[in-house]
């Protein structure tokens, strides 16, 4: 009878069809995986550029945690980042307009903050790529566990003579 041959054939098609359907997921399961691990790369390069042009310039006047030097620590600024910016790109946009031209209007920091530290930073004239890994960096140091004492006291309070007006 025709019917064993025809159901033979068809099982072959059904087994054949599994098979490209199998390689096509495993092809763009790896893929993927390529994509994550390049992407993965990028960002980890990003914030070593940014890493790095934290430790050249910010941290002259930026300690990473309180008690702090002549600025708000990398930590409490990144909380004011987070609680200002819901995503990223957003607050990496704000950062670079931010240090390329600092003004109070612009500032996370409350008014007491900006006045506890003698007004804004100066303005830094660095390259659109250094600028933006060091705003991605300064986001990623957000530590939900961080919390200030105060507006504009974080957890190390001020540093010795440069309290608010009245202590």
């Amino acid at each position: 009878c025709a019917l064993p041959g025809l159901e033979m054939s068809i099982m072959r098609s059904i087994r054949s069809a599994l098979v490209v359907a199998a390689v096509v997921t495993l092809v763009r399961g790896a893929s993927a995986t390529a994509l994550a691990e390049a992407d993965g790369a990028a960002e980890r390069t990003l914030l070593e550029q940014g890493r790095a042009t934290y430790d050249r310039i910010c941290f002259a006047c930026h300690t990473m945690t309180p008690p702090p030097r002549n600025a708000p620590p990398i930590v409490g600024l990144a909380a004011h980042l987070h609680a200002r910016f819901a995503n990223r790109d957003d607050a990496v946009a704000h950062i670079v307009d931010y240090v390329r031209a600092p003004t109070a209007a612009k500032s996370v920091l409350p008014p007491q903050a900006i006045q506890r530290w003698g007004g804004v930073m100066p303005p830094l004239a660095l390259p659109e790529a250094e600028l933006r890994a060091v705003a991605i960096w300064l986001w990623e140091q957000h530590d939900p566990a961080f919390q200030h004492r105060g507006p504009g006291m974080g957890p190390g309070g001020p540093p010795p003579g440069r309290g608010p007006p009245g202590r």
